[in-house]
């Protein structure tokens, strides 16, 4: 059995900084902005920044700033619009910095995101930038075009702050006096106050289901096998939560688990053994949906780490028609069969980061396909 799945080298060394969840009781209405700079850095430079890839600081070419709101589906396509040109391979980048917001409303925008994939949207969350609630629904629609349809794409930096909750039924437009009379006030529904309470439970549900319902037909393609665009575990996991508790996405193994990419980090020079096992022991828990945390034993010791030789082809790709500068295979005895890891390797635009530059030392892969 071969893993190969696209994966960066978060698995190696990185540090989250989440700070309290109470400094998301700041409210502020969004405002949304086109300022395009990805797509200009794109166009004017000859060297061409990465198409897919942000930098850091990130050249944000759209911005949600606050708290989302009603009509901002159809602003956010309207800003968008205003930059997109004939840029159909490329993913512009949507910066998302937000507390939440109307549920609904980011729903809306989740399913335009999504449904741009050629060109495509890409969510980023910046250096010390909060995206939480509804905001983190809208960050899981992010994608980059792939040979069919698209590919998830969501960024987050590693003091960035991604957190997800239960839905909560907003009483807040309400006072005691409001929410009193609405409950037990007159009416002509037969089903009385039992009504009423059904009535507001249906609603909470509805949300849940328009959150599911929104990725539940978007898969998409890796390698032979498909996979779900969210996986089923985070809204499990979500939906489990108390309303005023958080799950904060906050260490490398939930990223690695939903399929999170991570950028703006500093990754080992070079890589070690225990790099290339860490990688591949993780790889194979997420794409059965698991935290790796605590599985050790469900795989024994790795056996050599070889290079092969880069015309061997491998699950049908080698070094002629794979993009990928270097690969490495390791040997594992799963607890059901043994499997073979084949770890692809990506390096940096700069000459300095390949095995074969200066001194023949392998210095900053930028990518791990796995």
């Amino acid at each position: 059995m071969r893993i190969r799945s696209l994966l960066t080298l978060l698995i190696f060394a990185l540090v989250f900084s989440v700070d309290p969840p109470l400094l998301l009781s700041i409210v502020q209405a969004a405002s949304i902005t086109a300022p395009g700079l990805h797509v200009k850095a794109f166009k004017a430079d000859d060297k061409k920044p990465n198409a897919y890839w942000p930098t850091d600081p990130v050249l944000c070419d759209l911005v949600l700033d606050g708290d989302v709101k009603e009509g901002d589906a159809a602003l956010l396509e309207e800003k968008f619009m205003t930059i997109v040109g004939t840029m159909n391979s490329f993913t512009f980048f949507l910066c998302l910095r937000s507390n939440g917001g109307d549920l609904r409303e980011a729903v809306k925008i989740a399913q335009f995101v999504l449904g741009t994939q050629r060109p495509s949207i890409a969510t980023v969350i910046e250096d010390g930038q909060t995206c939480a609630s509804a905001c983190a629904i809208i960050f899981l629609a992010g994608n980059a075009p792939a040979r069919v349809s698209g590919w998830p794409q969501r960024f987050l930096h590693p003091r960035g702050r991604l957190l997800y909750h239960s839905s909560i039924l907003d009483f807040s437009q309400f006072s005691e006096a409001d929410l009193l009379k609405r409950l037990t006030g007159p009416t002509t529904d037969p089903r009385g106050l039992k009504g009423n309470i059904v009535d507001l439970y249906k609603d909470g549900l509805r949300d849940e289901q328009s959150v599911i319902a929104a990725f539940q037909n978007f898969t998409y393609q890796r390698e032979d096998l498909g996979d779900r665009w969210v996986r089923p575990s985070l809204f499990l996991e979500m939906f489990a939560q108390d309303p005023d508790e958080w799950i904060c996405i906050d260490n490398i193994d939930a990223v690695g688990r939903w399929n999170i990419q991570v950028y703006g980090y500093q990754p080992p020079k070079p890589p070690t053994k225990q790099n290339y096992s860490n990688v591949c022991r993780s790889s194979y828990h997420w794409r059965s949906d698991q935290f790796a945390a605590g599985k050790e034993a469900d795989l024994e010791e790795e056996g050599e780490l070889k290079r092969p030789p880069a015309s061997t082809p491998l699950a049908g790709r080698n070094k002629s028609n794979a993009q990928f500068d270097d690969r490495f295979t390791m040997s594992f005895q799963a607890r059901l069969q043994p499997l073979i890891c084949v770890i692809e390797l990506k390096y940096g635009e700069d000459a300095q980061d390949r095995p074969d530059a200066q001194g023949g030392d392998r210095q900053c892969p930028r990518s791990y396909r796995i």
